[in-house]
Parts: C-alpha cells; sequence; structure tokens
C-alpha cells in the first residue's frame, strides 16, 4: 500500500513540473493564456492532491487491518475526485470559456502526469 502512495507523489511531482512546462509554453502568447493554462493544470492536479490525500487517511485509518474498507475508501476517493473535477472545469470554464485550448493544454498536461509515471515505472523495472 506504500507503493501507491508514493506513486500518487510521483503523479503529483509531475503534473506539478508538466503544468509548468505548459505554462511557460503559453507565456509568449500572453499573460491570460498562461493563467487559463495554470487553472486547467489545477483541474488536473487538485482533484488528484485530495485523492493522495483521503487515501493517506485511509491508510493510516484502517490500512492493511481492514482492506475491504480501504478499498472502499479509495473508491469514494476516486468518486469524489471525479466530481470535483467536473465542477472545476465547470468553474474555469464559465470564467475563461474563450481560452479553451489554453486550459485543455493544461490539463491534459496534468493528466500526461499519469503516463509518464507509468512510462517510467516500466523502463525502470
Amino acid at each position: 500500500m506504500q507503493g501507491l502512495l508514493s506513486t500518487a507523489r510521483a503523479v503529483l511531482t509531475w503534473q506539478i513540473a508538466l503544468a509548468c512546462c505548459a505554462t511557460v509554453l503559453w507565456l509568449p502568447i500572453g499573460r491570460a493564456e498562461a493563467l487559463a493554462c495554470l487553472a486547467g493544470s489545477a483541474i488536473a492536479f487538485v482533484p488528484t492532491a485530495l485523492t493522495y490525500l483521503r487515501a493517506r487517511q485511509a491508510l493510516v485509518g484502517v490500512g492493511a487491518r481492514d482492506p475491504q474498507r480501504f478499498v472502499q475508501m479509495l473508491g469514494r476517493a476516486q468518486a469524489a475526485k471525479f466530481g470535483l473535477t467536473t465542477l472545476l472545469f465547470g468553474v474555469v470554464m464559465s470564467q475563461w470559456a474563450e481560452h479553451f485550448l489554453a486550459i485543455m493544454t493544461g490539463f491534459v498536461a496534468g493528466l500526461a502526469a499519469y503516463w509518464v509515471v507509468v512510462w517510467r515505472a516500466n523502463y525502470e523495472a
């Protein structure tokens, strides 16, 4: 279960790194676009961070003592992550819909972190 948490930390680290890279790419186009890209990255990062915290809390709370309850808690955390992602998309798009491409660039950069972590895990194995 500790592997789960270290993987989640790696995803969060890569999300921050890729968000910074994507935002820097939008800076020459304009400050508003760069901020929209950062907001798109936050749509990916914030729910992942909250899910990580809930998973950590579940591990400390029930951990290996009750694996079934641990899995249930992770399932609820994932459902909350989906709901929060949807909510954040709604909020960001209602404010900056004209910067859709920049928002999606940031969001996709955040999602790409998962693929980077999986690739690195397979490469290192």
